[in-house]
């Protein structure tokens, strides 16, 4: 027996109603909601390219039928010329007879036997019927495909069950994608173009018996409007997103794609080069939404205009933050092409936003505290992402509105002010010291001072340390205490040597660089560091910096002298050039005393032990070095360099000149032995400079270990090269035996 099913009320046979409610009913609930907006698109757009075509086709097919009543007549004979040639023979006739003549008089032949339609005649009626015959059948066919499209959605419709309609439908679109139904009404706007073509042609060819010059101007148009024809349906092929394309651009399509002429380039990640193609496969529209979602430089740029207009037509702040809310889930670690977008993350939009946010504050209205959130949460988000931060886009005003945020009275919004304003900061210094050149080229690959900071930014746990960094003394804060794993791992992270490095790139890169956007995050310590080529700025309460930096200058003078007993190992130089910095700074951070007593004291032996006998030995051949061992020998003798002003903190008197006496015994010999071969020039080998010299022997007369002085005395005593440079060559030498008499040494000798 046959199961019944419903129709419009009534109980028909194939279909039975029991068991409704199907346990799948869900599941194919969500297959029909898809396939409904799929379905309803696709009939509205074939039900609009109808409208329009039954619409043109009327007034097109009334425009021919015109022309043709016209070129019919034409094929077949007129009867007015036949009344002209009965008329013309009766004339001749009379004539004849008045003339007394005989004529001959004959029957005229038959009208058909004498017409012939002419062949431009014959082209014309056939043009212009053909134009006529496709229009019409371009209106029975929208008619049609508008039927066609309404039984579709009935017959899917009909049925209440979804996994009936489900499988009706699958079937029906079956059927659709089987017959290409697609294909057959994009076919519909071919025939009317092809129509409309045939009639202008026949227009032509209509007009050329008429009147020569009309006919030339018109097929000169016609001429212009295949090209531009031709043009549009080929454009898509070259420029995928072009919007204009004619019927035949799709079959222009397929054969283009059948020879493999269609492609794109392919760009690897963060190279602005092409690095190959890819053959485009699929229809037209699967061929554009491949290119649009393939990785390129003008990806990012479309994306990046695409969210600006979209910010850009926010009218008042309820539209933007909805925007602004959405910021910190675009920008999640994971992304790809997260770099360059949003750049003008409306911080024009963001400053009266957050001031508007004050004014509210004694009302405390929850509106306006939820736009300052969302506003902030955006920027703390974008910030570390942001390639530069356009001076225009900060003021004084944006500073004011998140230091007042940052005192207000809400914990939430109080915090996430101060983090905001610690991201900003740190986005300014980083893209400070990227932009500042350096003016010692002191490291093999400077580009990875950028890649570096910005990965530890990222590991830094700063939402949970920035307060702690930046809150004011005066007026504490209650916050939560982070977790002791955060402040674990960022303890590991601020302790690693990539730090350390990379906060001594940064400040070095640094150089009196006064920013004035920096005052308005931070206040200034007064207190400047000063290492003369290299000053910095030291935000407050983050002084513990100050030991990353002494410890970094520690590791490079460390490299420095592995470096100077090596020497061989530069061919190019760079390493020289980068001990030399490394040295020169530790001298200079010696003499102001500005790092904790460990610190200095590594430093003191480091210098005298090591530094400066090494460094004479290898650089006292190069006449630039010649100067810097000046410089150096002036920081170790001299208690108030000139290059530092009298009122500098720097100045104080807790500093001591760094005495030869301080190194061990064999750093002395070793000096000594320099300073024997510095006043004993050998013959293809340059010599010290006289300022150098005498700075040496005024080193050495401070000697006061007994073994020391007498090897002085004999490194020294009737050199030739002294007298010859009228060194006070006997004063010194007369001090230096004075030292060695048993008064010199007091009790103990």
């Amino acid at each position: 027996m046959m199961p019944d099913f419903e129709k419009d009320g009534e109980t028909i046979q194939g279909y039975s109603g029991k068991n409704s409610d199907d346990p799948s009913d869900h599941m194919w609930s969500l297959y029909l909601a898809k396939a409904e907006n799929f379905d309803k698109a696709l009939v509205e757009s074939w039900k609009g390219d109808m409208d329009g075509i039954l619409i043109f086709a009327g007034l097109f097919s009334a425009s021919v039928t015109a022309f043709i009543i016209e070129s019919y007549k034409k094929l077949s004979p007129d009867s007015g010329d036949m009344t002209v040639t009965l008329l013309t023979q009766i004339s001749s006739q009379l004539v004849a007879i008045s003339n007394g003549t005989n004529l001959n008089v004959s029957s005229p032949p038959a009208a058909h036997l004498l017409f012939h339609p002419t062949s431009s005649v014959i082209a014309v009626n056939i043009l212009w019927f053909l134009s006529l015959t496709l229009a019409l059948l371009c209106a029975l066919s929208a008619t049609l495909v508008e039927q066609w499209a309404r039984n579709y959605l009935q017959l899917i419709e009909r049925l209440p069950a979804p996994n009936k309609r489900a499988r009706i439908r699958a079937y029906m679109y079956e059927g659709v994608k089987m017959f290409r139904m697609t294909a057959v009404v994009e076919a519909i706007p071919t025939l009317l173009h092809v129509s409309l073509f045939f009639f202008i042609i026949g227009l032509v060819v209509f007009l050329f018996p008429i009147n020569l010059r009309v006919a030339l101007t018109l097929l000169i148009v016609l001429t212009a409007v295949v090209i531009l024809y031709a043009t549009v349906t080929f454009l898509p092929m070259r420029h995928k997103n072009c919007p204009y394309q004619t019927p035949l651009s799709s079959t222009c399509w397929t054969i283009m794609q059948h020879f493999k002429l269609l492609w794109y380039h392919n760009y690897d990640e963060d190279f602005p080069f092409p690095s190959g193609k890819t053959v485009i496969r699929g229809s037209m529209a699967e061929g554009r939404t491949l290119v649009a979602m393939a990785p390129s430089p003008k990806r990012s740029q479309r994306d990046e205009a695409a969210l600006d207009w979209t910010l850009e037509s926010a009218t008042d702040y309820s539209e933007l933050e909805q925007f602004l809310v959405a910021v910190p889930a675009f920008y999640r670690p994971s992304q790809v092409n997260e770099d360059g977008l949003l750049v003008a993350l409306g911080f024009h939009r963001s400053v009266p936003m957050l001031q508007e946010c004050i004014l509210q504050a004694d009302v405390q209205s929850p509106t306006w505290r939820r736009h300052a959130m969302a506003c902030m949460t955006a920027l703390h988000a974008v910030v570390p992402k942001l390639p530069t931060i356009h001076r225009n886009r900060l003021s004084v005003s944006f500073a004011s509105a998140l230091e007042d945020l940052r005192n207000d009275s809400d914990i939430t919004i109080a915090s996430q002010a101060i983090c905001t304003k610690a991201t900003l900061a740190s986005n300014i210094l980083f893209r400070i010291a990227e932009s500042i050149p350096s003016e010692s080229k002191v490291f093999d690959n400077d580009a990875a001072d950028e890649q570096l900071l910005l990965k530890i930014s990222e590991q830094l746990p700063v939402d949970e340390l920035a307060t702690s960094l930046t809150v004011r003394p005066h007026k504490p804060i209650e916050i939560s205490k982070p977790p002791a794993d955060v402040t674990s791992n960022a303890l590991r992270i601020l302790k690693s040597d990539d730090v350390i490095e990379a906060a001594d790139r940064y400040l070095k890169c640094c150089k009196a660089y006064n920013c004035p956007e920096i005052g308005k995050f931070f206040p200034m310590n007064p207190q400047f560091c000063d290492i003369d080529y290299y000053w910095f700025f030291i935000p407050e309460r983050v002084v513990r910096s100050l030991d990353w930096i002494n410890r970094r200058v520690i590791c490079e003078a460390e490299f420095s002298v592995q470096y100077l007993r090596n020497p061989n190992q530069d061919p190019d130089g760079r390493s020289t050039d980068r001990a030399v910095w490394g040295m020169s700074w530790m001298l200079r951070g010696l003499r102001m005393k500005r790092m904790r007593k460990e610190f200095f004291n590594c430093g003191r032996f480091m210098v005298i032990n090591t530094l400066l006998t090494e460094l004479m030995q290898c650089q006292h051949d190069t006449r630039g070095h010649s100067a810097f061992i000046l410089e150096t020998l002036h920081q170790l003798i001299d208690p108030s360099p000139p290059d530092i002003p009298r009122w500098s903190p720097a100045v104080s008197s807790h500093r001591s000149k760094l005495s030869v006496n301080d190194a061990d015994q064999d750093t002395q010999a070793n000096f000594i032995r320099l300073i024997k071969a510095a006043v004993s020039p050998v013959h293809g080998i340059r010599p010290f400079t006289v300022p150098v010299v005498e700075l040496l022997i005024r080193i050495l007369s401070e000697v006061e270990h007994p073994t020391s002085i007498a090897s002085a005395i004999d490194a020294i005593d009737g050199k030739q090269w002294l007298l010859d440079s009228k060194f006070p060559l006997e004063e010194t030498v007369e001090r230096l035996r004075a030292k060695l008499t048993p008064q010199s040494f007091g009790p103990s000798m």
